[in-house]
């Protein structure tokens, strides 16, 4: 169920222009699984801000979603979020 939602994220609201609340029911999801989904989520997000093959609109929407959910999830570790912020 996850795996749909993640691949849901990445081709309807990574690639929606100025989407304000769907991405909450994303870090929901994560929210109950934090060390599973947390991590698939923080890995796609950054996969796709990385890589040269997605258009550079879908790369800063995918940096601005991981730094909004860095931020807001309380239920990671902080050394989890330093480690991928560096």
């Amino acid at each position: 169920v996850f795996e749909a939602l993640l691949q849901s994220f990445q081709s309807t609201v990574l690639t929606a222009y100025k989407s304000k609340f769907a991405q909450f029911v994303m870090f929901y999801a994560c929210s109950l699984d934090p060390e599973d989904c947390g991590t698939q989520f923080v890995s796609r997000l950054l996969e796709i801000f990385k890589s040269t093959i997605y258009p550079q609109d879908w790369r800063m929407s995918a940096v601005a979603y991981l730094a909004s959910y860095l931020s807001r999830a309380r239920f990671l570790l902080p050394s989890y979020v330093t480690i991928i912020l560096e």
